[in-house]
């Protein structure tokens, strides 16, 4: 499991990203929704299973992948935190 202050952190650059990112993709995805399902999964320490219980519907399957990213990286499944995925969408 991440520190608590690394999360925060995380949590911090999420934030201040979001603004940044273009809210809509070429395909029409919400990069912002998007970002709000990782910030769910990081504040409220989502476990896998929260995030199964949280978002279980089919139409969510976007906001379950994003939150579930999140969760894998704060309790250690992955090493690149989510924040990493938005860089190059990044507008200044």
């Amino acid at each position: 499991m991440r520190s608590e202050k690394a999360i925060r952190a995380e949590i911090e650059k999420l934030e201040a990203m979001k603004p940044k990112v273009r809210r809509y993709s070429a395909f029409g995805d919400d990069n912002w929704r998007a970002i709000n399902a990782q910030l769910d999964a990081l504040r409220s320490r989502l476990t896998h299973s929260d995030v199964d219980r949280k978002y279980p519907d089919d139409d969510q399957m976007d906001d379950h992948s994003n939150a579930m990213e999140a969760s894998n990286w704060m309790v250690g499944s992955t090493e690149t935190p989510p924040s990493e995925d938005w860089l190059s969408l990044v507008q200044s």
